[in-house]
């Protein structure tokens, strides 16, 4: 008896260190109602206490009550395991059961049965037992697959992170592939959900490309644009974040049927809402995120040995041309398996070399690639290419030109001559308004005539910038880099002060594009301006550190394109300095048909060559 009570009060202390342990998320968009502390709790048990050969016994819908804790061997299958758990649940549930009849002490208590009298409380209600034996549920420890998942993410997080910010969306969403992957890019579920976001075929194809020749919902970067896209639009419908994230799960069409009914509060919906359908896996799906976002606060609190596992350094690329997949890693010098394993989105059909791939499409290579021999080893390709079906066509057209009629009285039957694939284009796509030959004449140039128009450049940055950080009737307009500690610095106000004067409570967090009150009570309009310039200015020079400002590229945006894509493997530029560049535009909000800037160095050239 004494070791169900003991089994009790550790598992209570458990989930109660590990409240103390974990600080509430910081920012308070994320601060979540009392009722699903116990239900937070439960699921950080599981991804850091118990681990994947252990599985709890527990009522599904109260997460406080845990029956058992089973230990499997690892050599057992997962047949038996199944086996051996169903025989546990049914023994607990004709305990439960039976304990009525035991509870006046007539007759001895087993120490089971006396830890489930103190788990449930006296007077024992017979309904109240019924409803909980049909709730015995198993749930599998995930220490290990956490660990494993978290390994796995600590280099991809910072750019996933930025995908969201771009997308003027909480970072904490990159968390979610914890719950949906382990973040496992080649991750499939039973019911065909794939990659690290787990997108379905039909999901997946509103906002990447699956088709015969790739499966976007492999790529950790494009999934993780589509995911942002996705979420923003749930929030957009539904405006609550714990339902947006529950729709990610659940589906959009479900929930929105759920806040027509029950309202757009996440706890209305989850204890009311009676679908077949919204059972456990959805309705614990936002718990689950809450747990996780606590354990990232410090993961090395929970996982102290883990050690980041470093994908292999690459480089996206874009195709110009059309190409195999089996020619193109011949042409970088990578075997074929190696390079399969760089681009896992591409299909088994493309990897063997029975489907071309379009110009347009992104590929991984290594970062030791020269994209310039690249390059002009992939135009040489489609010249030659180009030569051969003309040779082709002017055979095919001379040999039925010349053949004679098998009947004098019939007209002869030509078969159509297929056109040449000659400057092939993707769709939709739009290559630069300028050439790099428009710039050559600049390199060319003495040096005088270079600063002078570098002179020039910079005059017109500082005056965009000047006009971009303007203060209209005490309201300014928040710029990249800035944060609400910057402005009660150059105001000298408090941080509070800023933030009643803007309705903001406790929140500190700023989105890039938000207007904001100003307090001047303390400081002049003027030298707050100074101020923040000189800030600006600071960055600027960091960035423009021993780089040779030259000119710009005007950039049109194509469909499916990613400005951290463009700054990061195109132009190798800092996407800040790209901001800097194009001060009205929204980088978190550009269409198909918008024109960025994009500054040329001396420095990046050889990438420039290469467009």
């Amino acid at each position: 008896m004494k070791i169900y009570r003991l089994l009790y009060k550790f598992l209570m202390v458990s989930f109660s260190s590990l409240f103390i342990l974990s600080s509430s998320p910081a920012d308070e968009l994320w601060v979540y109602d009392t009722s699903l502390k116990a239900d937070v709790l439960f699921w950080k048990a599981v991804f850091t206490d118990y681990h994947n050969n252990q599985y709890i016994i527990h009522d599904a819908e109260n997460l406080k009550i845990i029956y058992k804790v089973v230990t499997f061997d690892s050599s057992l299958s997962d047949y038996k395991k199944e086996k051996h758990l169903e025989k546990v649940k049914d023994e607990i549930k004709e305990i439960l059961l039976d304990l009525p009849r035991k509870e006046g002490g007539l007759e001895d208590l087993s120490h089971f049965e006396q830890y489930l009298i103190d788990l449930f409380g006296t007077p024992l209600k017979q309904d109240m037992l019924k409803r909980a034996s049909r709730q015995i549920r198993a749930q599998q420890g995930m220490r290990n697959s956490f660990e494993e998942g978290l390994a796995r993410s600590i280099p991809l997080i910072p750019f996933m992170k930025e995908i969201f910010r771009q997308q003027k969306l909480p970072e904490e969403l990159a968390y979610l592939p914890h719950i949906e992957s382990s973040f496992n890019p080649r991750a499939r579920s039973k019911v065909g959900a794939a990659g690290m976001w787990q997108f379905m075929r039909s999901t997946g194809r509103l906002y990447m490309k699956v088709n015969r020749i790739v499966d976007e919902r492999y790529d950790p970067f494009i999934s993780t644009q589509a995911a942002a896209r996705l979420l923003s639009y749930n929030y957009q419908k539904i405006g609550d974040w714990g339902l947006a994230i529950t729709a990610y799960n659940f589906g959009l069409a479900g929930i929105t049927r759920a806040v027509k009914v029950h309202g757009s509060d996440y706890m209305a919906v989850r204890e009311s809402f009676n679908h077949r359908k919204f059972k456990f896996a959805s309705r614990n799906f936002y718990p689950e995120f809450l747990a996780v976002l606590e354990i990232m606060q410090d993961y090395k609190v929970y996982f102290p040995e883990v050690q980041a596992v470093e994908p292999e350094a690459n480089v996206r690329y874009q195709l110009k041309q059309r190409v195999k997949f089996p020619k193109l890693a011949q042409l970088l010098g990578i075997g074929l398996n190696d390079f399969k394993e760089l681009n896992p989105a591409y299909s088994s059909r493309a990897v063997k070399g029975r489907v071309t791939i379009p110009p347009g499409y992104w590929v991984n290579v290594p970062i030791e690639s020269d994209l310039a021999k690249l390059e002009m080893n992939l135009q040489i390709l489609a010249d030659e290419e180009n030569q051969e079906q003309e040779i082709q066509q002017s055979q095919q057209a001379y040999t039925l030109l010349k053949a004679p009629a098998l009947n004098q009285t019939e007209p002869s039957k030509e078969k159509p001559v297929s056109t040449p694939l000659i400057d092939y284009q993707k769709p939709g796509v739009v290559t630069d308004e300028s050439s790099w030959n428009d710039y050559l004449p600049i390199w060319h140039e003495n040096l005088s005539n270079m600063n002078k128009e570098r002179s020039e450049l910079t005059r017109q940055l500082h005056n965009d910038l000047l006009t971009k950080l303007a203060i209209t009737n005490g309201n300014i307009t928040v710029f990249s880099n800035e944060t609400l500690g910057h402005y009660a610095d150059w105001l000298r106000v408090p941080l509070w002060q800023l933030q009643k004067l803007n309705g903001m409570g406790r929140r500190k967090t700023i989105y890039q594009g938000q207007p904001l009150n100003l307090d001047f009570s303390h400081t002049s309009a003027e030298d707050f301006i100074k101020k923040r310039f000189n800030y600006h200015l600071e960055i600027l020079n960091s960035l423009l550190e021993e780089k040779e400002l030259v000119n710009f590229v005007e950039y049109q945006i194509h469909p499916g394109e990613s400005v951290w894509e463009l700054a990061r493997s195109r132009y190798q530029v800092p996407l800040e300095l790209i901001q800097y560049f194009n001060m009205n535009s929204d980088m978190n909000r550009l269409y198909p048909g918008d024109i960025l800037r994009i500054p040329v160095f001396q420095t990046n050239k050889s990438a420039e060559e290469t467009l």
